[in-house]
């Protein structure tokens, strides 16, 4: 090895006795466990949404590679993200807190439209579900009729009982599942 090809060693800093400055080990690992998190929660994210992280294609490979591991290979290959993407760890941050809360805002927006098309079932319910058959042709009708009739009879039991007040903040638990359906075929789309 030549000396033109080898490593540079960063030049060692003295304090006023003369004594070596040393990195402080335990801030380090402080820091590179933040990134660690962050990593983990890139990992989460679906692949679709990288080209928002402004990821270079070697980091955007690493990750996709990371989704495939497990065990020790994807401790191992934490590690490696790790480093990876230690020079641009505030900027990561900043563009995963927004795809966050994109999805977050996507994910409530999805509710109010499950609500919504509970509550358009409940009204009318011939025309809601000829709707909804034109969105999702695979819907099972009788069980969503199952549920609206469940629902229906739980609200009148509540209208006809004396406690209608503390009855009405107990939620159905039909119309609950009538959502959960109504999400599950949604997000077969």
């Amino acid at each position: 090895m030549t000396v033109e090809n080898k490593p540079l060693k960063p030049e060692k800093q003295y304090d006023e006795l003369g004594r070596v400055i040393r990195a402080n080990r335990s801030a380090i690992k402080r820091e590179r466990a933040k990134i660690k998190e962050l990593v983990a929660e890139i990992i989460k994210i679906p692949e679709t949404q990288y080209q928002y992280l402004k990821l270079n294609a070697e980091q955007t490979a690493a990750f996709r590679e990371a989704k495939r591991l497990k065990g020790n290979a994807f401790a191992r290959h934490l590690s490696y993200l790790t480093r990876l993407i230690e020079d641009n760890f505030t900027e990561l941050n900043k563009n995963v807190a927004d795809i966050e809360r994109l999805s977050q805002q996507a994910a409530d927006r999805k509710k109010f439209l499950i609500n919504q098309r509970v509550s358009a079932l409940l009204n009318d319910e011939k025309q809601a579900i000829f709707d909804l058959l034109q969105i999702y042709p695979d819907a099972d009708i009788q069980k969503i009729r199952q549920y609206l009739r469940a629902i229906r009879k739980f609200e009148q039991k509540t209208l006809e009982t004396e406690d209608a007040e503390e009855n009405k903040d107990k939620n159905c638990r039909e119309k609950i599942l009538l959502q959960q359906y109504l999400q599950d075929i949604t997000e077969l789309e």
